[in-house]
């Protein structure tokens, strides 16, 4: 098919070769530009039949395409630790919040921070080591007390289920 296609290219267009290139470049770079423009229609069109979108007994294929876009829970507890981590980084003491910026988000290399923050490499060093500590003593803190607010909710939605169906068992009791 594209071969035709550039057959036909290539006599309607005649006229127009201009004789810059050998006359066989001329021709591939036809059939090129066909085969290109022939996947290039392929692939923005992914059509279904009707008579093939259906089954034996009539009914209609289903048609879901996964979506390639973060899920949605994902996207929110993606910003949720960002959030909290944001929140732990500026709990920080402005140097240590500094050489933690320029390092880790800045993406510099020690030298570098050590240069923009005007202190040595080995003072860079230190509050990379000393900020890390912290942050990772904050976001522990952090964890843990989810983990206290979740269990102590749990234990009362357990208390609250055990007087829902000892009610329910009452009532069941007082009907008979």
């Amino acid at each position: 098919m594209s071969c035709s296609r550039a057959s036909r290219k290539r006599s309607v267009h005649l006229k127009k070769f201009e004789g810059d290139s050998l006359f066989s470049t001329w021709l591939s770079r036809i059939a090129i530009n066909e085969a290109l423009m022939l996947l290039r229609r392929k692939r923005g069109s992914r059509e279904v039949p009707i008579a093939e979108s259906t089954t034996e007994d009539g009914a209609a294929l289903p048609l879901d395409f996964p979506d390639s876009g973060p899920n949605p829970e994902d996207s929110c507890l993606q910003r949720e630790q960002e959030r909290i981590l944001c929140a732990a980084v500026n709990e920080l003491k402005p140097g240590l919040r500094k050489a933690i910026e320029l390092r880790e988000f800045g993406e510099l290399s020690t030298g570098e921070s050590a240069q923009v923050m005007g202190v040595s490499f080995a003072a860079v060093k230190a509050r990379l080591f000393h900020g890390r500590k912290e942050l990772r003593q904050r976001l522990k803190r952090y964890v843990e007390s989810t983990r206290t607010y979740r269990a102590g909710a749990l234990r009362q939605e357990t208390r609250w289920l055990s007087t829902l169906i000892g009610q329910r068992q009452a009532l069941g009791e007082a009907e008979l």
